[in-house]
């Protein structure tokens, strides 16, 4: 939703980056905030990479379905 204020924060920290020419991935940690609750989850960012830039991004996490209840 455009314009929506957020109720919530997300940080990412990074732990590793192995990349080539063509693709890219980030394996990190997230945690999240809202209305008072934490959750931490890992994350594994694969990034499709032309002519330097990042043109798709596929996500993975250890347990969508903590995610999805969390933000609920």
């Amino acid at each position: 939703m455009m314009g929506a204020a957020r109720d919530h924060q997300v940080t990412h920290c990074i732990h590793d980056v192995v990349a080539t020419d063509d693709h890219a991935v980030a394996l990190g940690t997230a945690t999240a905030t809202r209305g008072g609750k934490t959750l931490t989850y890992r994350t594994a960012e694969i990034f499709h990479i032309r002519d330097g830039k990042a043109v798709e991004r596929w996500a993975f996490s250890d347990d969508t379905a903590a995610i999805i209840a969390f933000f609920a």
